[in-house]
Formats: C-alpha cells, sequence, structure tokens
C-alpha cells in the first residue's frame, strides 16, 4: 500500500513541478497584456497605479520604468514596416520634460468604430458605426453613436431628403449603452435595434446627418434591421496635436499583445473630432 501512495505523492509533485513554471508564464503575459483601452490610457500616461508598474517595481525595486519605454511597448511590435524616426518624435513630442502629454477618456477627440453584422430582411449584412462618449450629468457617461455608413443603407437613402430629420423622442431616459460597454467588446449594441421606443437614447442628436445614420434608425424604428455583437473594434485617439493613434487588439501568447497601437498617422494640428 505504501508504493500506492508513494506513487500518488510522486506524481503530484511532478505535476506541481511542471505546473509553476507554467503559472510563471501566465503572470507574466497578463501583466505585460493590455487588456482594456483603459488599461492602454494607463499605461501611455505612466500612471503609477498601472499593473505594469506595480509588477515592475515589485520585482526591480532599483529600476525605474521609463515612460518611453512604456510607450514603445504599446505598438505592434510584429509590424514589419514601422517608421521608427517618426515614432521616435512622437514620443518625443509626448515625453517632453516641461509639458508632458496625456491621453484622456473622459475628453474629447476620441471614438471607436465598429464593424458589425446586422440582419436586414434576413440577409447578414455589415454596418460601420462611429461611437463617443457623451456626458449625461456630472460624472456620468454613456456611449451614443455618432455616425453609420454600409452600402445597403446608403442605397435606401437614394432619392431620399433627410434634411428635417430629428430622433424620435424616447420614453424611458434611463436606457442606454454603458459608459463600461467597451468592457465587454460592445456586446451590448444589439440593445439599439431593440429598444426602438428610446432609440434616442442611443445616437447623437445633432442639427444635420450627412451619412446614412437617418437611414440606419429609420430601419431599426421599423424593425427591419437587427444589429449583433461587433466583429471588428478600433479606437481612434487624436488628442495628441498633430497625430492619430489607430488602437487595435491582438490576441497572441506574448508580452506585446493586447490594445496596441496598429498605425501613427501624421496629420494637421488643426484636425479635431
Amino acid at each position: 500500500m505504501w508504493k500506492f501512495y508513494l506513487t500518488i505523492a510522486l506524481f503530484l509533485c511532478a505535476c506541481r513541478l511542471q505546473a509553476q513554471p507554467y503559472e510563471k508564464d501566465y503572470v507574466i503575459l497578463f501583466t505585460y497584456q493590455v487588456k482594456q483601452i483603459n488599461e492602454f490610457v494607463e499605461r501611455f500616461n505612466a500612471d503609477d497605479s498601472t499593473l505594469i508598474k506595480l509588477y515592475f517595481k515589485e520585482k526591480n525595486p532599483d529600476k525605474e520604468l521609463s515612460r518611453e519605454r512604456l510607450i514603445k511597448s504599446l505598438f505592434n511590435a510584429e509590424k514589419k514596416n514601422w517608421n521608427y524616426q517618426q515614432i521616435n518624435n512622437f514620443i518625443d513630442t509626448v515625453n517632453n520634460k516641461i509639458n508632458p502629454l496625456k491621453l484622456h477618456l473622459l475628453g474629447d477627440n476620441w471614438y471607436v468604430k465598429l464593424t458589425c453584422p446586422v440582419t436586414y430582411k434576413k440577409v447578414l449584412r455589415n454596418v460601420s458605426l462611429t461611437l463617443k462618449l457623451q456626458r449625461v450629468r456630472d460624472d456620468v457617461f454613456k456611449w451614443v453613436i455618432t455616425g453609420a455608413s454600409a452600402p445597403f443603407l446608403h442605397a435606401l437613402k437614394t432619392g431620399k431628403s433627410y434634411d428635417d430629420f430629428a430622433l424620435p423622442a424616447a420614453q424611458d431616459s434611463t436606457t442606454a449603452l454603458n459608459s463600461i460597454s467597451n468592457a465587454v467588446d460592445f456586446m451590448d449594441i444589439d440593445k439599439v435595434s431593440a429598444d426602438t421606443k428610446n432609440i434616442a437614447n442611443y445616437f447623437e442628436n445633432r442639427s444635420h446627418y450627412d451619412d446614412d445614420l437617418p437611414v440606419l434608425v429609420e430601419q431599426c424604428v421599423k424593425g427591419t434591421i437587427k444589429i449583433n455583437s461587433p466583429t471588428s473594434i478600433g479606437y481612434y485617439f487624436t488628442q495628441i496635436p498633430g497625430w492619430l493613434l489607430e488602437i487595435k487588439r491582438f490576441n497572441r501568447r506574448t508580452k506585446n499583445s493586447g490594445w496596441l497601437i496598429s498605425a501613427l498617422v501624421k496629420i494637421s494640428t488643426d484636425t479635431k473630432m
């Protein structure tokens, strides 16, 4: 019998020894991965509370994790055609010692683009939606759709005038796309086409619409469109004067994973959202 227990003990020890390296690797990958856009902004701004800085401080208390190194780690390292001089110029601009520049989630000049499959008259099509955070009151925010485009929507728009288009009044002002919808990859975007009695809560209210947004609202109200969870998500920041940052998610088992800069574009300093 003792041989049996010895065998079990040796087996458990072997499993534990194999598990330890895996657990260590998992912790390291989890720490380095940029899991949410909020974490991207924290790391870009070199906030002391960001997970990677806390981890680095624990493991390397005598070394400093510089902001330059943090920002460089936010670029998609597997992209082959980066302009490294441009990246260095960008980091020098952001990391200015006299006037360092930061990103702000509750500020203007950033937005998200979703590619959403929609069911229109039993046929699956794609719609591109642009959303931004809108202040409701004090520190309460919600996501609103500011733009929509799709070839089939544009075709439905042909020959019609939407100059006098206005969003129908909502019956319940409390329904909305939650400000943390991004944390679940906007899986609740289907509420837009389901909650038609309060559809105004999900769109930006403005005096003129020059895209396909009025057609999308019209078809949602008619019940001919069902919006499904997005298949593609991209964040765009123009908060750094003269630069556009495109941020997309890269799922892979490396330190350089999660929400990373996929494109860096030089733009006019006058460009605003």
